[in-house]
């Protein structure tokens, strides 16, 4: 068999692994709830299909143009803008409410807390900056 499309291929197999591994862990502790369930069917089913369709010629032909298409990169393009500026403003947001925490916090623990998860929510905010202006320097200098 040949693969046409390796991206799809590869994705296929975490897929159909992720399924596997989910399916053994299920087996093995013997607990069967509804959540694993639905998640070992999803995986098996969209890494199994992934698969098929990397190893079948013209369903591969296909995705490889859906990924081509114009309409289809200017709309993941803009949904990546928007998640990133709605994630900055969640990240800030809790950044101020963090800091309002920390200080208006009577007990010593409950500050200490607060201000190690302001710390982290900052440099995730800070971080989304350093690697947008890295990234357009990368882009600015290789197009």
């Amino acid at each position: 068999m040949k693969i046409y499309h390796r991206k799809n291929f590869i994705w296929g197999l975490i897929g159909v692994l992720m399924g596997l591994l989910l399916l053994g862990a299920a087996i093995q502790n013997g607990h069967w709830e509804i959540k694993p369930v639905v998640l070992i069917v999803i995986c098996l089913l969209w890494g199994s299909s992934s698969l098929l369709r990397s190893l079948n010629r013209n369903l591969s032909y296909q995705d490889k143009i859906n990924e081509r298409d114009e309409r289809n990169q200017l709309v993941s393009l803009k949904t990546r803008d928007r998640t990133l500026a709605i994630l900055r403003g969640i990240l800030f947001a809790l950044c101020l409410g963090l800091a309002l925490g920390v200080a208006f916090s009577a007990e010593e623990m409950q500050q200490m807390l607060l201000a190690a998860m302001l710390i982290v929510s900052g440099l995730l905010f800070t971080g989304s900056y350093i690697i947008e202006l890295f990234c357009a320097l990368h882009y600015e200098n290789h197009t």
